[in-house]
């Protein structure tokens, strides 16, 4: 049983669990755990970083974190026995707290990469107007798809950054192609040669997948080549008429 929930996918949410979970999970009545929470809600609130808010009140009844849910567990031993149900979900708040302590560390890793390719950048004198361009191209360098289809995938929301949202495995692919891009940068490439990299790269990966090398046409076919970029890749590496 899933007992334990994020309040969004970002890397940083906060875990929690609920007394009707707990409820269930014990199979007892719902108004036996509340009883529970009656008499300890002080103690629950200090759990808490909103101690002395009416957040406080609606959190500690309603969305209990780790800490809390141990407390309140510890209080109904001492009526029956529930150590497996602890252990369990002692378990899972490690589990996902662990993983989200993962895509925070690599997110970390990320934007030091990513400043190193901005200053790369401000040393060759780009534009601050292009870095939104180069960070598109980045991300597809990574990932593989646009930011607007990444951003739909994990609905995003508007003012949100995109990498909040990714995995450890996407955010480590999106850190390696900030270097990869820093790399190219420093050995002259500018936007239009790192785009024919990326594109380059794009229909070797695609040759190798696919059943024939016919299948993808070669770079040196021009029109040919770019009007499978333009069907297979995001409208926005095509090039420019």
């Amino acid at each position: 049983m899933n007992m334990v929930h994020v309040s969004s996918n970002r890397c940083d949410a906060v875990t929690y669990t609920t007394p009707e979970i707990i409820a269930k999970a014990a199979q007892i009545d719902i108004a036996v755990v509340e009883g529970y929470i009656q008499n300890i809600y002080w103690e629950l609130c200090e759990l808490t970083s909103h101690s002395n808010s009416r957040h406080s009140e609606n959190n500690s009844r309603n969305r209990l974190n780790k800490a809390q849910a141990e407390l309140l567990l510890a209080h109904m031993e001492k009526d029956g026995s529930y150590t497996s149900l602890r252990d369990e979900l002692i378990r899972q708040f490690d589990t996902i707290i662990g993983s989200l302590k993962a895509r925070k560390a690599q997110r970390k890793l990320f934007y030091a990469a990513r400043l190193e390719r901005i200053d790369a950048m401000r040393d060759l004198e780009i534009a601050s107007c292009y870095h939104g361009k180069y960070s598109d191209l980045a991300l597809f360098m990574g990932l593989g798809e646009s930011t607007r289809c990444t951003r739909y995938k994990y609905a995003v929301p508007a003012g949100k950054q995109t990498v909040d949202y990714l995995s450890v495995q996407e955010l480590t692919a999106l850190t390696e192609a900030q270097k990869d891009m820093t790399k190219l940068l420093c050995n002259g490439y500018d936007y239009e040669k790192i785009r024919n990299e990326v594109m380059k790269r794009f229909v070797e990966a695609e040759e190798k997948k696919a059943t024939s090398a016919k299948d993808v046409p070669s770079v040196e076919d021009g029109a040919v080549f770019w009007k499978y970029v333009a069907d297979n890749v995001r409208p926005f590496l095509a090039p420019s008429a």
